[in-house]
């Protein structure tokens, strides 16, 4: 097979041609200068942003016959061999497949042999994170102290899974993503000579999809391509990708804000049918929010949104905020989670999506003060009634007003006493006793949660209704303990017949303590006294 995929055939073989690293570059070109090298490197950054590559072109620096500038002639025998994976010198180990602790002995092993052709022995383990406990345990004196010419380098894309103590053997470097532009610039170079036309707009939407990543941009350019052949073009990358364009969330965004949900059930059930992933359009729509929730916060950044997008969000700030972008997004974000395990995605996005055009906007508490009008109020009285009341405290000197106030005040919590009183009079006894004893089942349920001493008295014991009172008989018994318990946790009882009843209930606790056998009535000690009796008399 002679075609090699994009990402192979145009991967950087100097320094120059790394794409978005600079900070790193950099630093490496300056210390190979000033011959200031490391015996351990760790590599750390997202998936296809170079960190291979970069190991693989260090690597060829360090041990090619003929530097010119501090960057490989690729020319010489021990660049062309690192080029294809077959230099004795550059070992490279996947830490996925060769994670074990004899693998990392059989490395210990071979540091102790020097280089065969080049200056120095290279170790490059990718995806380092993935060797076992013991595997980093074998390495950690080896990477610490090796020989003067070995170089370790570690890559790795969940830095956080390293061990500190490896961490704290090796140069860590940090890999960004790579900017959409950069990867735009890149796919644009490779398609000029591939002599491929292209719209600029189809290649951006590439790079926007790469998220950071050449390798996963050039993978998406590879299956264009072949779909496409001359024309790289953005209606065969929109329906290649299953991109929904912006227009779509638009109006679905709109619809929420004015809460059509008959206009936004049609809308979501189109997009279904006609074939978008679910977890495309989902992830689509949260990244569209996100951008409106940034720009609605201040972000305006030069072609962050497109001229549309920014001018439907100008119409919309004085109807949706920051804060209402972070609500929808919080609920759409809470979906995306749940959706790998529905059965039936579909209908869970369309009560998702009437869901959030109910939700209301958020309201600021200024505008709240703001449009507080006092002449307005429905209960005006009681406003101006609470300003007397406070003028009446201050005036001091005017004793009858307070007198006037403390009768009022009296005379309103007598009413309100009464109202209480009522509300209880009114309660249907009846109804409560011929339920009861599912009541009761729920109330020893709720103190078992609060305390299970006081329904482990309680359970078994005869429990009736008596008006308003519930009384609990104990029996007869000789456990003084129990009782005292229950009388000392009364109102925890109380409070936990009013969570089920809803109705506040007197509480009676009875027992009977048994009785003492009489002494002359037990056989047992008639005959011991009897018998001490006799020994006495004779």
């Amino acid at each position: 097979m002679d075609y090699k995929v994009l990402s192979r055939k145009y991967r950087p073989q100097n320094f120059d041609t790394i794409i978005g690293q600079p900070h790193i570059v950099n630093t490496l070109l300056n210390s190979i200068t000033s011959n200031r090298l490391a015996h351990g490197y760790l590599f750390s950054g997202v998936r296809g942003v170079g960190k291979t590559t970069t190991a693989r072109v260090l690597a060829k620096t360090l041990n090619c016959l003929d530097v010119q500038e501090n960057q490989p002639c690729n020319k010489c025998q021990n660049c062309i061999n690192v080029t294809e994976s077959r230099s004795l010198d550059v070992i490279e180990l996947d830490g996925a497949s060769n994670r074990g602790i004899d693998e990392i002995r059989e490395i210990k092993e071979t540091v102790k042999y020097p280089p065969i052709s080049g200056k120095y022995k290279i170790y490059i383990i990718d995806e380092v994170h993935m060797l076992t406990k013991e595997a980093f345990n074998a390495l950690l004196k080896t990477l610490e102290e090796p020989p003067s010419n070995v170089v370790f380098i570690l890559a790795t894309t969940d830095s956080h899974k390293v061990p500190e103590t490896i961490l704290s053997r090796t140069l860590r470097f940090d890999f960004k993503k790579i900017t959409n532009s950069n990867i735009s610039k890149h796919i644009i170079n490779i398609l000029e000579k591939e002599n491929i036309n292209y719209e600029e707009l189809a290649i951006n939407m590439i790079a926007k999809k790469a998220d950071g990543s050449v390798r996963d941009a050039l993978s998406v350019l590879d299956r264009i391509i072949s779909y496409s052949r001359d024309l790289i073009s953005y209606d065969i990358v929109k329906d290649s990708l299953g991109i929904i364009e912006d227009d779509v969330y638009i109006n679905l965004l709109n619809s929420i804000i004015e809460s059509d949900q008959n206009s936004l059930i049609i809308k979501v059930k189109d997009v279904i049918d006609t074939g978008y992933s679910i977890e495309n359009f989902i992830g689509g729509f949260n990244t569209f929010l996100c951008n409106g929730m940034l720009y609605m916060s201040g972000y305006k950044k030069e072609e962050f949104l497109s001229e549309s997008v920014e001018k439907w969000f100008n119409s919309k700030k004085d109807l949706i905020n920051s804060t209402d972008f972070m609500r929808i997004i919080e609920e759409v974000q809470k979906f995306e989670i749940d959706s790998k395990n529905l059965l039936q995605p579909d209908i869970a996005l369309e009560s998702l999506f009437v869901k959030l055009s109910i939700m209301g906007n958020t309201v600021q508490i200024s505008d709240i003060l703001s449009n507080f009008d006092t002449n307005n109020f429905e209960n005006k009285s009681i406003i101006e009634t609470n300003i007397e009341n406070k003028q009446t405290i201050d005036e001091s000197h005017d004793d009858n007003k307070v007198k006037d106030k403390i009768a009022e005040d009296k005379k309103s919590s007598s009413d309100n006493d009464k109202i209480r009183t009522q509300k209880e009079s009114d309660l249907d006894f009846e109804d409560i006793k011929n339920r009861f004893n599912d009541y009761w089942q729920k109330i020893l349920n709720l103190i078992d949660e609060k305390d299970k001493r006081i329904s482990s008295s309680l359970y078994d014991q005869k429990v009736r209704l008596n008006n308003d009172t519930i009384e609990i008989d104990l029996g007869e018994t000789d456990n003084t303990y129990e009782q005292k318990m229950l009388d000392e946790n009364i109102d925890l009882i109380e409070n936990s017949i009013y969570q089920i009843i809803n109705h506040k209930l007197k509480i009676k606790i009875k027992s009977k303590m048994k009785e003492e056998e009489k002494e002359e009535n037990h056989p047992l000690l008639n005959e011991i006294k009897t018998k001490f009796t006799n020994t006495k008399n004779s």
